[in-house]
């Protein structure tokens, strides 16, 4: 996926100005997103490994991609705006009518999820959910997959960007 602006939702009452005036690292930004989908797919894959290997416990592996749900959760609500890459730190930003708001309003809708469901439990959720795939990629193909990974990245771009599947 390229560096392309979107129009999150498709509404454009306010929200092609607002992306206009994003910066570089702005998480209506395909590419930015498709970093951090990659990213957090990458953790999932690492933390499967380790616990496959006997490097941890089955339930610390779990735990790890949980809380890593969580910390990306909290990146796309606005509230965590840091993320380590090595020892480099990138600080992304967020729209406040698309984050987290719009965002959780159209997870729950491409989701099937209840309204009342809060903004960062939907966030979180669609984080669990492309975890969920990833360990069926790594059951089925293993994490050497590159195509079934790059469909999966496909997905959580256009989940996280707003993008009707």
């Amino acid at each position: 996926m390229n560096n392309e602006k979107r129009n999150p939702g498709g509404d454009a009452t306010g929200l092609l100005q607002s992306l206009r005036s994003q910066d570089e690292k702005s998480l209506l930004l395909s590419g930015n997103i498709e970093v951090l989908v990659r990213k957090f797919l990458s953790e999932v894959f690492s933390a499967v490994e380790a616990g496959s290997k006997g490097y941890v416990s089955r339930e610390r592996a779990i735990s790890t991609i949980q809380n890593n749900c969580l910390y990306y959760a909290r990146i796309f609500t606005g509230e965590t705006k840091t993320v380590h890459f090595g020892g480099v730190e990138v600080e992304y930003t967020t729209d406040s009518k698309w984050h987290p708001t719009g965002l959780a309003a159209f997870i729950r809708k491409e989701m099937g999820m209840p309204p009342d469901v809060a903004d960062d439990e939907a966030i979180a959720d669609a984080w669990a959910s492309l975890a969920k795939s990833a360990l069926q990629i790594v059951e089925s193909y293993g994490s050497d997959s590159e195509r079934a990974v790059d469909a999966l990245v496909a997905h959580g771009v256009r989940l996280f960007s707003g993008i009707k599947v």
